[in-house]
């Protein structure tokens, strides 16, 4: 392991919960210090609605999903149903949320609006935290 790796996974042991770094530190180091890194990071108000949204899915770097002013800008929703194992969420380039085999490692998104299409997307709020404040959805 490298001085850089070692000294980051050194500080998110600090931060974590003991039983989440070890948990996660060997198999997802960079989802791990990525969580501590912004643990600290004030939860949005309430009400907030994104300029960018990007959610993750694996352990892919690109997201699988991307909103720009609430607008669909990218998306493969199916993400949702191939894993579970890793889910990430930036806010306006900030990561504010991950998930690692269920267990939540950050959140930081207090009163985020999810955009209409993510929160009526079939199975992506049974894999994502259920306290965010949803649009209504239309009556079909």
């Amino acid at each position: 392991m490298n001085k850089l790796l070692e000294s980051d996974l050194d500080m998110a042991r600090k931060i974590l919960p003991t039983a989440i770094y070890n948990q996660f530190a060997q198999d997802y180091p960079d989802q791990v210090i990525s969580a501590a890194e912004f643990a600290s990071v004030t939860p949005l108000p309430d009400g907030y609605k994104a300029e960018i949204l990007e959610v993750y899915g694996g352990l892919s770097a690109e997201p699988a999903i991307v909103f720009h002013d609430d607008e669909l800008v990218d998306g493969d929703f199916s993400i949702f149903e191939i894993t579970n194992d890793v889910i990430g969420i930036d806010v306006d380039g900030t990561p504010r949320y991950s998930e690692i085999q269920g267990e939540i490692l950050l959140n930081t998104l207090g009163g985020l609006v999810l955009p209409t299409e993510i929160a009526a997307a079939e199975g992506v709020l049974n894999m994502m935290i259920k306290d965010l404040v949803l649009p209504e959805l239309p009556e079909e």
